[in-house]
């Protein structure tokens, strides 16, 4: 079994794309779609850091030239790479959807109590079923892990991830 979250789901359904293994099930957690869109918003905390300086002024097009011209920038404490920013923007889960992933599940967090997926969630989930992949969705109430600077645990998003792989053991 796999469980990526964020980012890591399309490294991790590119990485076992171009492997020789598969898994017989992935749980997939707030999965980010679109490498530039995430490129994009790590980016933009350089941006933010900026505007608190003394005459700074940063844009994400200029850093994005910076990474060009340059090869490196530095945000948020990362020293972030050309090669690898590129490497990301090009990342399309939708794309990287692949029968080694095993049946998937698509778990989403949200801080009211909708049911329903996200847009991105709901094309990933059409993608997956138009290439034959079984998919399930869940969506949680509770605060987005992926924003907060402290440790966040939703014992229900846990305890739906483990039902689900247990239930295809």
């Amino acid at each position: 079994s796999l469980i990526a979250t964020r980012l890591g789901c399309a490294l991790a359904a590119d990485s076992l794309r171009q492997s020789e293994h598969s898994v017989r099930n992935t749980v997939f957690w707030q999965p980010v779609a679109n490498g530039r869109r995430c490129m994009t918003q790590f980016i933009r905390l350089r941006v933010a850091a900026s505007l608190m300086d003394d005459g700074g002024n940063e844009s994400v097009k200029e850093i994005r030239g910076m990474l060009d011209q340059d090869g490196l920038a530095t945000i948020a404490g990362y020293e972030l790479s050309s090669l690898l920013s590129r490497r990301i923007e090009q990342l399309n889960l939708s794309a990287l959807l692949d029968s080694k992933l095993g049946s998937l599940t698509i778990a989403e967090v949200g801080r009211t109590h909708d049911t329903g997926l996200s847009a991105a969630a709901q094309g990933l989930q059409s993608s997956a079923l138009s290439q034959g992949i079984g998919v399930d969705s869940f969506r949680v109430t509770g605060d987005p892990f992926w924003m907060s600077t402290e440790i966040v645990v939703i014992d229900q998003l846990i305890g739906l991830t483990v039902e689900r792989l247990k239930s295809s053991a």
